[in-house]
């Protein structure tokens, strides 16, 4: 019996040793990727030229991360817009539904945007685009306008009316992201190309709204 015991406690420590472990390495991988995004988004906003024109990283990952932040500011945006409206409180179905078809509208040409520049620039070249270079380079022009977002939100919380300025100024920041993409790296020195490029981006968006 006693021996029966010791084994069981033997087993038992070494499954508290293996969670153990397991828990440290998904600690460290959160650490690291935490790491890796904050030094992103540093570089995005502080080295803007370098990382846009010379950056040739392709991070799935961190595109991922930036989509998922956008989204997620949008949706709360939307959602606070209709909680506070006519200046009173109230909590609907309505305003989570609301939430999702703003971001669903945003979301959808953004998606379609990455996979058609890839084709455009694996076009250009005659040779297969990296889907991640262009996942994570729509994904950090997300990263200010996200902030934005943020603000806004925040503003709409206060009742102050300074908030449409910032939801106006993020999504100015998202089309002329969408021309800077188009322009550097999927049609690289022709304007017109990336002007069109971007109005395509906008009618997306609009026929979005429309739709849902």
């Amino acid at each position: 019996m006693s021996e029966s015991n010791s084994k069981d406690k033997v087993a038992q420590d070494q499954e508290d040793s293996g969670a153990e472990h397991v828990s440290a390495e998904q600690e460290s991988e959160v650490a690291e990727t935490t790491n890796a995004f904050v030094g992103h988004a540093c570089r995005v906003v502080l080295h803007s030229d370098e990382y846009f024109h010379e950056d040739k990283s392709a991070s799935l990952r961190l595109g991922l991360i930036n989509f998922a932040i956008f989204l997620g500011t949008t949706f709360l945006y939307q959602f606070f817009v209709q909680v506070t409206r006519l200046s009173s409180w109230s909590f609907k179905f309505a305003h989570v539904t609301s939430g999702i078809r703003s971001l669903l509208a945003i979301g959808v040409p953004l998606v379609l945007a990455a996979y058609v520049l890839r084709w455009r620039a694996g076009k250009r070249d005659g040779t297969p685009a990296s889907l991640a270079f262009f996942v994570e380079k729509v994904g950090a022009i997300l990263i200010i306008p996200s902030l934005l977002l943020v603000v806004a939100t925040l503003l709409k919380i206060l009742n102050i009316n300074l908030h449409a300025w910032f939801r106006g100024a993020e999504l100015a920041l998202v089309y002329a992201g969408i021309f800077l993409l188009s322009y550097l790296h999927a049609d690289k020195s022709r304007i017109a190309n990336a002007a069109i490029f971007t109005v395509g981006f906008y009618f997306a968006y609009r026929l979005m709204l429309l739709l849902l």
